[in-house]
């Protein structure tokens, strides 16, 4: 199995954005079952969709990786692909996460195996530019 897809957990399923990346902690995050298995959500407001015709929403985020660099959300089409002792790591494609990844794989290989994500924040063990620092807004600032 794909390390980075183990943590689909970490998608709001209705809207598909990365938990992580909004810093939304799952743990106290709204949740929703639905065949046996929980959902984290958003917010509340993102619940009552899913409920209410779950396969559309579930179809949309089954191809959807969070990179383990930067925690954005990703279809695995637009994703590298890097092997690591035997498992498939799937990034973004920035070449600062892969250069990171590179030079420091296990703390982030850890973090996305960790099914609580305790350490839900975007937090870089191993010093990577914090792509946080960026303007979203106007990201030529």
């Amino acid at each position: 199995m794909d390390i980075v897809n183990r943590c689909q957990g970490f998608l709001c399923p209705t809207c598909g954005y990365s938990l992580l990346r909004m810093h939304i902690d799952p743990k106290v995050a709204p949740k929703a079952i639905h065949d046996e298995n929980v959902y984290t959500f958003c917010c509340e407001e993102c619940v009552k969709p899913f409920l209410d015709a779950p396969e559309p929403y579930l179809a949309e985020i089954k191809e959807i990786i969070i990179c383990p660099i930067c925690l954005c959300e990703k279809r695995k089409r637009h994703t590298i692909c890097i092997v690591h002792k035997e498992e498939s790591i799937f990034l973004c494609r920035c070449p600062n996460c892969i250069a990171e990844f590179k030079r420091c794989p296990e703390p982030y290989i850890e973090r996305m195996k960790d099914k609580e994500f305790k350490d839900y924040e975007m937090k870089f063990p191993c010093g990577a530019s914090c792509p946080g620092e960026v303007n979203y807004l106007n990201p030529f600032k």
